[in-house]
C-alpha cells in the first residue's frame, strides 16, 4: 500500500479541499454508510481500525456520523501521514495513529474496520483479495458482529473510460492541493461490485449485510482535471458554482453524455438511463429560468436536486469515482 506521498499531507489539510461538492455531495454518502455500519456493531466504546488513515479523514467522517464513544486506531504505511495525523489529533482521547500495513498479520480485532479515500486501491488485486479474505475470516471468529468498510476507486468512472479495461494503472493525483507542482502518482487498482464480491465469496463467512455504494458518479475530482479524459466537462467545478449560487453558469455545459467503453451491459444501461434523468432535470431548470429568471437560490436548489438524483440512482456497480462496500460479518 506504500506510495510516494512526500508533501501530500498538505492536500489533506488544505481548506480548499473541502469544496461544496465534498461537503454536500460526497461526505453525506460516507456518513450514511458509517451510520449504517455502526447500527450493526456493539461495544462502548466502539473499537475502530482505520485502514490507510492518512491525516484522519476517516476519523472526521466517523465523528460526524455518530456521537458514540470511540477507541480509534489509524494505521498507515506512510510515516509522513502518521506523523502529521498524530500531531493534528494529539489532543483527542482514545485516538492514536501508528505506522502499519493492512497486508501484515496485525493483532487487531475491532468492531469496525474503517477506510476512506480509496486506500484499498493501493493494493494490487491479488493482495486485495488475500488481505480482505484473511480479515473477514478473522472477523468471523469473534463473538460479536464486525463491520468492514472497503473504500476503493470505481472501475467504470466516467472520469477514465480509457482505463475501463485495465485492472491497475498509473493514477495521477493532479487534484492535490498544496502538494507542489508534480502530481503525486501511484499505480492504483479499480474495483467493481463483482471484484469485491468475489473476495467475500472466497472468504465464505456468515454475513449480516453486504452493500455496495457508488460515490461521486458525475462530480469526481478528475472531472476538473481532465487528466484521464480530455474534453470532459468540469462537472465538479460547475456544480460547485451552482452551490455558490452562481447565475453566470450556462446550464447546457452541465449536460451529460453517457460514457462508452468496455463495460458490462448493466453498466452501460445505467449510464444511458442516468444521463436521460440528469439532462431532463437540466431542461426543466432551463425552462424555469426562461420564465422566471436566474436566481442564486434557484441554482442552489438545482445543485441539491442533481445530488439527490445521483444518490437515488447510483447502483453500486463501480460507476463512480469511488465504490464503497459495507460488509458486516456475523459471529
Amino acid at each position: 500500500m506504500t506510495t510516494s506521498y512526500a508533501g501530500a499531507s498538505a492536500h489533506y489539510l488544505s481548506p480548499r479541499r473541502r469544496d461544496p461538492v465534498k461537503r454536500f455531495w460526497e461526505e453525506p454518502v460516507n456518513h450514511r454508510i458509517l451510520a449504517r455500519a455502526l447500527g450493526f456493531v456493539e461495544g462502548d466504546p466502539v473499537r475502530v481500525v482505520d485502514v490507510g488513515s492518512g491525516t484522519g479523514d476517516g476519523l472526521a467522517l466517523l465523528q460526524a456520523a455518530t456521537d458514540r464513544p470511540l477507541d480509534y486506531t489509524g494505521i498507515d504505511p506512510d510515516p509522513e501521514m502518521v506523523t502529521t495525523a498524530s500531531s493534528t489529533h494529539a489532543d483527542r482521547a482514545g485516538v492514536r495513529f501508528v505506522q502499519a500495513d493492512v497486508r501484515d498479520d496485525l493483532d487487531l480485532a475491532p468492531d469496525l474496520w474503517l477506510s476512506a479515500g480509496a486506500p484499498w486501491s493501493h493494493l494490487d488485486h491479488d493482495d486485495f483479495r488475500t488481505t480482505l479474505v484473511r480479515l473477514l475470516r478473522a472477523a468471523a471468529r469473534q463473538d460479536r458482529p464486525t463491520a468492514v468498510v472497503v473504500d476503493t476507486l470505481g472501475r467504470w468512472s466516467p472520469e477514465w473510460p480509457t482505463h475501463w479495461d485495465d485492472e491497475r494503472w498509473d493514477y495521477r493525483m493532479s487534484f492535490f492541493q498544496g502538494a507542489g507542482d508534480d502530481p503525486v502518482a501511484a499505480p492504483m487498482s479499480t474495483h467493481s461490485r463483482w471484484s469485491i464480491d468475489a473476495a467475500v465469496l472466497e472468504a465464505d463467512v456468515p454475513l449480516a449485510a453486504l452493500e455496495f455504494h457508488d460515490r461521486a458518479v458525475t462530480v469526481g475530482r478528475h472531472t476538473s482535471t481532465g487528466a484521464f479524459r480530455p474534453g470532459l466537462p468540469d462537472y465538479r467545478g460547475l456544480v460547485n458554482a451552482l452551490y455558490d449560487g452562481d447565475t453566470a453558469v450556462d446550464l447546457t455545459d452541465l449536460r451529460l453524455d453517457p460514457p462508452s467503453g468496455p463495460a458490462p451491459d448493466e453498466v452501460l444501461t445505467f449510464f444511458a438511463a442516468f444521463a436521460a434523468l440528469w439532462n431532463a432535470r437540466l431542461d426543466r431548470a432551463v425552462e424555469q429560468e426562461a420564465a422566471l429568471g436566474r436566481t442564486s437560490s434557484g441554482r442552489r436548489v438545482l445543485a441539491a436536486d442533481l445530488c439527490s438524483l445521483e444518490h437515488g440512482a447510483a447502483p453500486g456497480l463501480g460507476v463512480g469515482h469511488s465504490l464503497i462496500a459495507l460488509i458486516v460479518v456475523a459471529p
